[in-house]
């Protein structure tokens, strides 16, 4: 091997150290006029053939939640415990996935620029409600790209998740949320509907639910044996809607911590 040959394999050998004086690599060792021994294995003066330290991210790497490079049509979902607001930000992500994930630029241009990137972007990432004008927006272009679908068919049901989004935010804490939500999957259990029918009309008469007597009685059953507690007789006799059967088991969880 003539010299070019060996200073080409040495520059295939990088330690990272880049010619500082002190290197306690054993193959370490500078010429007398203050270069690198170009048949030292071990070279500073040129630029590494490959990263010593890493390797350059990949799409691979931008995946699930947590991305560390952005991919253009891809976002990250935010941390979210279980609750209306994940429900939305659900919602948004899949939408946005069978409209064919365009990228937050094409979004922009789509929206004529009425929306800032920034408001976009915080939509599907950020664990917080997004104003409904983004989320209107939002609908309006993914729903109108998604095959099968219209904004028309689809703007309600995001709409009524955002309210409910909304509602929890701003009436209940966590410890009520959970019961809430207890309460609702109960009676859906008994009413044999999905969970969501029965949030989406938690303030409605229950005679317009098919709600009736019996089925509420087995309810409030089921949550006081559930929470141990026993609800206000007169109460449940007066009740109108479901929200009203959460504010009695919520008044008897009161009582029993007194």
């Amino acid at each position: 091997m003539d010299g070019a040959d060996e200073a080409d394999a040495a520059a295939e050998h990088v330690c990272g150290c880049f010619g500082k004086t002190g290197c306690r690599r054993e193959d370490h060792t500078e010429s007398s006029e203050g270069g690198q021994d170009v048949s030292d294995a071990h070279v500073h003066y040129c630029r590494p053939t490959r990263r010593p330290y890493g390797r350059i991210p990949t799409a691979a790497d931008t995946t699930g939640r947590g991305n560390r490079v952005g991919v253009p049509g891809q976002f990250k979902k935010p941390s979210l415990p279980a609750g209306r607001l994940r429900d939305l930000n659900d919602a948004l992500h899949a939408l946005h996935l069978i409209a064919g994930q365009p990228s937050l630029e094409i979004m922009h241009r789509l929206l004529q620029k009425r929306i800032s990137r920034t408001r976009l972007h915080d939509a599907f990432t950020e664990p917080r409600l997004p104003p409904w004008d983004t989320v209107d927006a939002l609908v309006e272009i993914l729903a109108a790209r998604a095959p099968g679908t219209s904004p028309q068919e689809v703007l309600p049901e995001v709409h009524a998740l955002w309210v409910l989004a909304s509602r929890q935010r701003s009436l209940l804490n966590p410890y009520e949320r959970e019961v809430r939500d207890e309460v609702v999957a109960i009676f859906a259990q008994q009413m044999e509907v999905r969970q969501r029918e029965v949030e989406l009309e938690l303030d409605v008469p229950l005679v317009e639910i098919a709600a009736d007597s019996l089925t509420v009685l087995e309810a409030v059953g089921v949550i006081e044996r559930c929470f141990g507690v026993v609800l206000d007789e007169e109460g449940v006799m007066e009740a109108e809607t479901i929200g009203e059967i959460v504010t009695l088991t919520l008044s008897a969880l009161k009582a029993t911590q007194e």
